[in-house]
């Protein structure tokens, strides 16, 4: 749909629940990191400045995550996915919206 972004980018979600743009602080998104660090117990091995990287090119930056290894980034990927879900508390149909959006970003990237 033109004009809109992506569901995953309107999907992060800070502590204070206001969605995180482009535009938000690097403070936004190390705040959103750590809050998801503390909530996943296996997030803590995981890069902090890479994860935070993750984030902002999700949110439209670009050539932060450049020598970030596809197995680590799938890893940052699983728990961010998690966090969002449970952070958002989804209906059946809200949850099945998020993956088939989920899926159409996918594919533009394959």
């Amino acid at each position: 749909m033109a004009g809109r972004e992506p569901g995953y980018r309107r999907r992060f979600r800070p502590r204070d629940q206001r969605p995180l743009r482009r535009g938000h602080s690097p403070t936004d998104v190390a705040r959103f990191v750590a809050d998801t660090r503390t909530q996943f117990p296996g997030a803590e091995s995981l890069p902090t400045l890479e994860m935070e990287g993750l984030v902002r090119v999700a949110l439209g930056e670009v050539r932060l995550i450049d020598n970030l290894s596809s197995e680590i980034a799938l890893q940052m990927q699983i728990v961010f996915l998690g966090k969002l879900l449970q952070d958002r508390d989804l209906t059946e149909t809200q949850l099945e919206e998020f993956i088939a959006d989920v899926e159409r970003t996918a594919a533009e990237y394959l």
